[in-house]
């Protein structure tokens, strides 16, 4: 078997590793503190892309192993893979930070609601209790209960805005798609992370045999290098769908 052959059944038998750990485990979802059942969490655009490029490398090192055998040699590759990878990695932590801060000011702005919402109903009641003839007292309970009554709203307004859906819509709508139904900077990271991804793997398949070659530069023997520009265009795509995450839902 050619080492391309392996290489793109490594492609097919990672890939299938990766799907079915997520039927089982949600590997490719975003956290959520609700009670969203694992299999019905939406799929999480950092995490995707984390293990796309995991399946890319380890794939491409199986192919360094079908040329060279199983030696350190096959670990022999450019930095910048590693740069990829942090990239990779620091967007998905992120946007997963983003993620548990919201599920937090939920939490946070649901209980202050609640708080309020009594607060105001036992002013109400105190006021109703006050006689006419004190008015100064009455019209004290009265403002603070409005106070209340307006801080439970505001707070329910921000737990809505920081609510996430949580389940998913299907694969592509849950990566494409953001809760204000957002995508162009999700479809620009989906676009530069293909670019990237094919410009990887046809560099990998163009890898030459040393075994055809009489001397083999060791520097052609090696898994393709990641040009500047690639990283920069994944960092910056990276970057802007870490700041759409962060404000939340539109008013409404």
């Amino acid at each position: 078997m050619g080492p391309n052959i392996v290489y793109l059944a490594a492609l097919v038998v990672l890939s299938v590793i990766v799907w079915g750990a997520d039927r089982k485990y949600p590997v490719l979802r975003d956290l959520h503190a609700g009670t969203v059942d694992s299999k019905r969490k939406s799929y999480s655009l950092g995490r995707v892309q984390m293990a796309f490029w995991t399946i890319l490398l380890i794939a491409g090192l199986i192919k360094m192993a079908a040329l060279r055998g199983w030696t350190t040699e096959i670990l022999i590759f450019d930095h910048k893979i590693l740069v990829l990878l942090g990239i990779s990695g620091a967007t998905g932590a992120l946007a997963m930070a983003v993620d548990l801060k919201k599920d937090n000011d939920v939490a946070t702005a649901t209980a202050t609601a609640v708080a309020a919402g009594q607060a105001a109903t036992e002013l109400q009641a105190a006021a109703s209790q006050v006689a006419a003839q004190d008015a100064s007292a009455l019209v004290k309970l009265q403002s603070s209960a409005a106070a209340k009554i307006v801080e439970k709203d505001q707070a329910a307004t921000a737990a809505k805005r920081a609510q996430r859906t949580g389940v998913t819509d299907g694969f592509f709508n849950d990566i494409l798609e953001d809760d204000n139904g957002n995508s162009l900077h999700r479809l620009q990271m989906v676009l530069f992370t293909l670019l990237a991804g094919v410009l990887f793997v046809i560099g990998t398949l163009t890898i030459p045999d040393p075994s055809m070659i009489p001397a083999p530069d060791p520097k052609l023997v090696t898994l393709p290098a990641i040009p500047e520009q690639i990283l920069e265009l994944l960092g910056i795509a990276g970057g802007v769908y870490v700041g759409f995450k962060i404000p939340g839902k539109a008013a409404t």
